[in-house]
Parts: C-alpha cells; sequence; structure tokens
C-alpha cells in the first residue's frame, strides 16, 4: 500500500520490459479503500444521518468501479478485446445496484421523516465526512501517480471517481460542522433540531435522486461518474517510473 501511495506501483512491477503486475492489486488496495469508509458511513450514517448514508451509496459504487478495473486488467492480460464486454456487463450491474440502493435509501428517508422517527447527530457526521474524505484523497493520490506512468486511460475515469467522492464527503462534513456552529447562536431549540432533520432529509433525498435518475443511467451507458467517456477507453499496460 505505501509503494503505491509514493509511486501509483510495486518496486517489483517488471514494466516495460515484461506485462505490468502491479496494476490489479492497485485497483484492489483503492477498491479496498473505497470499501472500508463506504462501509463504515453506512453504519454511521444509518444511526444518525440518511445524507451520510446517501453519501456511503456512492463510495460503494466507487469500490464496485475499481473492483471492476481489477477484474478487467486479470482477464485480459493484454487481449483487450474482451475489455469492452468485461465492463459493459460491469457497468449495468453497477448501475443497477446503485439505482436500488438509492431507491431504498430514499425510502427509508421518507418513513423516517414521515414517522417522526428522523435522529441526526452532527459530531457523527462531521467525524465521518472526514474519515470518508481522508480515503478518498488517499486513493486520488495513489491513482494519480499512477497515471504518471500508465497509459491505462481508464485511470482517468478512477481518479474523478475519486475525486468526486471526496468533494461529497467534504461537503457533507463542511455543512454538518456549520450546523454545530449555528447552535451557538440564539435560535430556538425546536426549531434547530427541526432545520437541522430537515436539511439533512433534503440531502438524503438530492443524493438518492442524482444517484438513481444521473449517476446509475451514466455509468449503464458507460460513461462514468461525472460525464465523462472514459469507459470507452480501454488502454491498459504502465510504464515503469
Amino acid at each position: 500500500m505505501f509503494q503505491f501511495y509514493r509511486n501509483g506501483m510495486l518496486d517489483s512491477c517488471p514494466a516495460p520490459t515484461g506485462h505490468c503486475t502491479c496494476e490489479s492489486k492497485l485497483y484492489a488496495v483503492t477498491g479496498s479503500l473505497a470499501l472500508i469508509a463506504g462501509l463504515v458511513q453506512w453504519v454511521v450514517g444509518y444511526h444518525y444521518s440518511m445524507a451520510a448514508l446517501s453519501d456511503a451509496l456512492h463510495a460503494l459504487a466507487d469500490a464496485s468501479a475499481d473492483f471492476l478495473s481489477m477484474i478487467i486488467a486479470q482477464k485480459v492480460q493484454g487481449d483487450h478485446s474482451k475489455t469492452k464486454e468485461l465492463r459493459s456487463i460491469g457497468n449495468k450491474m453497477i448501475a443497477l445496484l446503485l439505482a436500488l440502493g438509492a431507491l431504498i435509501i430514499g425510502i427509508e428517508a421518507h418513513d423516517r421523516w414521515s414517522g417522526d422517527s428522523y435522529l441526526v447527530w452532527l459530531p457523527a457526521v462531521v467525524l465521518v465526512g472526514l474519515f470518508g474524505l481522508a480515503v478518498d484523497l488517499v486513493r486520488f493520490r495513489m491513482l494519480s501517480k499512477a497515471r504518471k506512468h500508465s497509459n491505462n486511460s481508464n485511470l482517468g475515469g478512477l481518479i474523478e471517481h475519486a475525486r468526486s467522492d471526496a468533494w461529497h464527503s467534504g461537503i457533507i462534513s463542511t455543512v454538518a460542522l456549520l450546523a454545530i456552529i449555528g447552535s451557538l447562536f440564539s435560535i430556538e431549540s425546536g426549531l434547530y433540531a427541526f432545520l437541522v432533520r430537515l436539511g439533512d432529509y433534503l440531502a438524503s433525498l438530492g443524493l438518492a435522486g442524482y444517484m438513481m435518475f444521473v449517476l446509475a443511467p451514466r455509468i449503464w451507458r458507460g460513461k462514468g461518474c461525472c460525464g465523462d467517456k472514459h469507459t470507452h477507453q480501454h488502454g491498459t499496460g504502465c510504464r515503469h517510473h
């Protein structure tokens, strides 16, 4: 992991004289980091913030994209004719799971709001947001370092995944921190608690809607998380530093 963080690839990689052996390992590491961040956000979000739960779904989608790239890197072994088919199937699976997860989160948020059981604990939201941000920045550095030594154009899309998720985590933690600061002002406690819950509820619906109606269709069509068309580019391989 530390070699990936420092160089974007393993020192033992035989490229360029031989086939790059560390590309799939890189995606395994970044995917595992995204998975850990997503699971932590999911657990904390389920109990303390539906908005954080929605962001967890984005992190899990990023983990799926990294693991898909890992599988493709292992399967193609220089035969790029398999890449398009594998990525198309993987993208459709990720898109369907993402849309289903967004639907479940939207329903859960609505049920909690309607049933007056909507709980938000802002310190937990700040901490889990900062944790997700830190993990995403590590993933971003690893992938960016790898891109300097690689001709794999798919790395650009994975970098954008990490960048997008970092922004989401940062925004959620910042908004929660501002809400905590807002408690220092002369706001009636009942109104303040209502506004915090309302803000979290609307944010969770907004994120769920974005993932269902914007992100999932883009991934289904092979355009990635941010509208880029990196999934149509299939260069592989890496150059040693």
